[in-house]
């Protein structure tokens, strides 16, 4: 819900952290606010069905450190 009320109704240039929104940066803003949040979240899919265009985030690359 509090994501969804910082995008709500806004001009999106005008959020922090989305200054140019591109559906990518969108997608990442959303991870980077739900990741800690929402257990087992695996990607973030957003879409703008109008144009056909449409984006998918499944978080960061793993370090390779954390596999090590």
């Amino acid at each position: 819900a509090e994501a969804q009320d910082a995008l709500d109704h806004r001009l999106l240039n005008e959020v922090e952290g989305l200054e140019a929104p591109t559906l990518e940066r969108i997608a990442i803003w959303l991870w980077n606010r739900l990741q800690n949040r929402v257990p087992g979240l695996a990607e973030i899919e957003i879409a703008r069905d109008s144009c056909g265009e449409g984006a998918i985030y499944n978080g960061p690359a793993p370090s390779r450190l954390a596999a090590e």
